[in-house]
């Protein structure tokens, strides 16, 4: 029983001191290459993004010390349902227009 438990307080001990000796470096290499996404701003133009066109975009003056906010409306040429896009410091959110009666809302081309 004792030869077991002493095997077992072996392995045990081996087993802890091959995963602190693995150690890291501190330095994540992979992330040195990725371009810093809060700095980079998504562009909302109808060429920009895949399968919507754009129909207008509206900068939104909040005042000094706000974030820059602005809202583009898209459409789908193939459904013609109506898209409003709110870029607002970093974060984007797209949301599908609805009409007063909760229906969706479509683009007329003139």
């Amino acid at each position: 029983m004792t030869k077991r438990r002493n095997l077992l307080v072996v392995i045990i001990t081996l087993m802890f001191m091959c995963m602190s000796l693995t150690g890291c470096t501190g330095v994540d290499h992979e992330s040195a290459y990725i371009e810093d996404e809060a700095e980079k701003k998504p562009e909302i133009k109808g060429e920009k993004v895949k399968g919507l066109v754009c129909i207008e975009t509206i900068k939104i003056d909040m005042g000094e010390g706000y974030k820059e906010m602005s809202q583009t409306i898209l459409y789908d040429p193939e459904t013609h349902v109506m898209f409003s896009a709110f870029y607002w410091g970093g974060d984007l959110c797209v949301n599908e227009m609805h009409n007063s009666d909760g229906t969706l809302r479509l683009y007329e081309s003139n």
